[in-house]
């Protein structure tokens, strides 16, 4: 994983709004009636289902009614404004605004109008944002610390499958009305896709230098992780003929551990979604205590870096 280097991006800012480094965008008395943002073009149909982070602030208002995109999707390259989004009912897109009463952060799916708002924000804080999006769900998780352990709210809304091109760390409203400054700042966005977690060590010249989604990467490696607390030795990691992938792990003496394990993993909604129900079995092998976990969904060569030995390719987990 990797923070996005928004120095790289391409900025508009005609009254000279946005001082932009390498990880932050401070944004100073924005007005509601000027184009300013600042995108990346990732590509057509980059975005599919993702997992973002991001840190905005809403420092002051010069008014009532201000605010900043400080992440959004689109796929159009004339669609700039919170106004062009909802006029052509296209992107996603999270927000905070001063209604001159509360602070609101606002998540959006502008191609079927379903929204979600949490009103308990405050001036010059920090708020850490984990936005997801699985299939037809799509949320913004609202921390209030760095390490995203302290969970104030979740955005959730129904959202379509439409895949999206360009990223904005910065989005102006667009709008007619003059005035209505917006002063804070957007740091630290994260798509989470510079290289999966799992990797491999062994032969370079086995080895695929590849790199994809890294939410199904990232969970494989929980998995394994979690299993490997357990066991009495090495876990065995192999892809299967079919794509999916299976962790085999002697928990001889860690009986009631493996069951727990089993239960945890089965209830884990992100697993579901991301790898599939996995399957799991518990089962006596030659005198042994065997626990298997084998993932209900193929995991692609693009998600994770693989290496062959002999017969069986070994992912190995780094940080």
């Amino acid at each position: 994983m990797a923070i996005e280097d928004l120095s790289t991006y391409t900025e508009v800012d005609p009254n000279g709004d946005l001082t932009i480094t390498s990880s932050k965008c401070d944004i100073s008395t924005m007005a509601s009636n000027i184009d300013v943002y600042l995108r990346a073009d990732k590509g057509a149909g980059h975005f599919g289902d993702f997992e973002h982070l991001v840190t905005a602030e809403f420092t002051s208002a010069g008014s009532t009614w201000p605010l900043n995109i400080f992440w959004a999707l689109t796929s159009s390259t004339g669609v700039v404004s919170l106004t062009d989004m909802a006029t052509v009912d296209e992107g996603l897109r999270a927000y905070n605004k001063w209604t001159g009463s509360a602070i609101e952060h606002v998540l959006v799916d502008d191609t079927n109008g379903n929204y979600d708002i949490w009103a308990g924000a405050s001036f010059a804080t920090p708020y850490y944002m984990t936005i997801e999006r699985t299939s037809t769900t799509m949320t913004c998780k609202i921390y209030s610390d760095s390490s995203r352990t302290t969970l104030l709210d979740t955005l959730s809304l129904t959202c379509g499958t439409q895949s999206y091109r360009y990223i904005f760390a910065t989005m102006g409203h667009g709008a007619t009305n003059g005035g209505r400054s917006y002063t804070g700042y957007v740091e630290d966005l994260d798509l989470q896709e510079a290289g999966s977690v799992v990797a491999v060590e062994g032969s370079l010249a086995a080895v695929l230098a590849v790199s994809g989604s890294a939410r199904a990467a990232r969970e494989l490696a929980g998995i394994i992780g979690a299993v490997s607390n357990i066991a009495s030795a090495t876990p065995e990691v192999s892809r299967n003929v079919d794509g999916t992938i299976s962790i085999v792990a002697d928990v001889s003496g860690k009986l009631q551990a493996a069951y727990s394990l089993a239960g945890v993993l089965s209830a884990s909604s992100s697993l579901r979604g991301g790898l599939g129900f996995p399957g799991i079995n518990i089962r006596k092998d030659h005198g042994k205590v065997v626990m298997e976990v084998r993932t209900a969904k193929t995991v692609r060569d693009s998600q994770v870096n693989w290496i062959d030995h002999g017969e069986r390719q070994h992912p190995k987990i780094v940080h």
